[in-house]
């Protein structure tokens, strides 16, 4: 009798195992199943739409939203440039950070869910000669109805007459050097 109650308390704990073990696949598979719905959603199409846009807007060039699965089926996603220059990598890298930005306002702005952004220095970075379509896609977002926070120094801009723009069109405030918030810069 003691045998046999030890064998079905066995059997008992790897049925209990066993359940729990495929209610984890189950979960898994659903979570992979909604990965794979989310990476064809309409959301993720105007995300890559939007980027494709920016990307010609501020580097003249075509940039691509890609949204894969790595081999634990986890969502992973690239943004690829073509003709990429590798002597401006950092700006580039900071621009594309800028480019990813300024599409999800874009794609959140159409569901009311944003209404302004913060961008931290666009127009500076070595080598920085994409200014003007730094100051075309600020103008877009404008347009979309978004407004546009930027911290930079005037002295980054290099054509007076987008400083102009911005001083005579956009700017609400302007910090001199007794307006710092904390320490010494």
């Amino acid at each position: 009798m003691l045998l046999n109650f030890v064998s079905n308390s066995l059997n008992l704990s790897l049925i209990n195992e066993y359940t729990h073990f495929f209610l984890k696949i189950k979960e898994l598979l659903k979570i992979i199943e909604d990965n794979k719905t989310l990476t064809s959603s309409y959301f993720i199409e105007n995300i890559q739409i939007n980027i494709n846009k920016y990307g010609r807007i501020v580097l003249n060039k075509e940039v691509d939203f890609v949204v894969e699965f790595n081999g634990s089926n986890d969502i992973e996603f690239h943004i690829i440039i073509e003709d990429k220059e590798d002597d401006n990598k950092n700006t580039i890298q900071k621009l594309l950070c800028f480019i990813f930005e300024a599409a999800l306002a874009e794609t959140f702005v159409r569901k009311r869910l944003i209404k302004f952004v913060a961008f931290d220095s666009p127009f500076d970075g070595e080598k920085n000669s994409y200014e003007d379509g730094i100051l075309n896609a600020l103008n877009e977002l404008h347009r979309k109805g978004i407004q546009s926070i930027i911290t930079s120094n005037e002295d980054v801009l290099n054509d007076p007459e987008n400083l102009l723009e911005i001083k005579e069109d956009y700017m609400i405030r302007y910090l001199e050097s007794e307006d710092k918030l904390l320490g010494d810069f």
